[in-house]
């Protein structure tokens, strides 16, 4: 498992800060939502880009949690 968590804070790439201020200005639905395809496409492909940085496989599940506590009690 990696565990990634910077608490309120990180330091940041202008490439990943524009990515970031893209993302929150054109995908503002849940991409969970079965309504929000655009948001669903969007996360999908950053979780592509995400493996292919960290050379993972594409059998790779990328999770989402709300925070340290959830991420902690995810069981396998």
């Amino acid at each position: 498992m990696v565990y990634l968590d910077y608490c309120a804070n990180y330091p940041i790439k202008k490439e990943v800060l524009d990515d970031l201020a893209n993302a929150e200005l054109n995908y503002k639905a849940n991409a969970n939502h079965s309504l929000e395809q655009k948001a669903k496409t969007y996360v999908l492909d950053c979780n592509n880009r995400i493996k292919k940085a960290l050379n993972l496989s594409d059998n790779v599940d990328i999770i989402h949690t709300s925070s340290a506590t959830e991420s902690y009690n995810i069981s396998y």
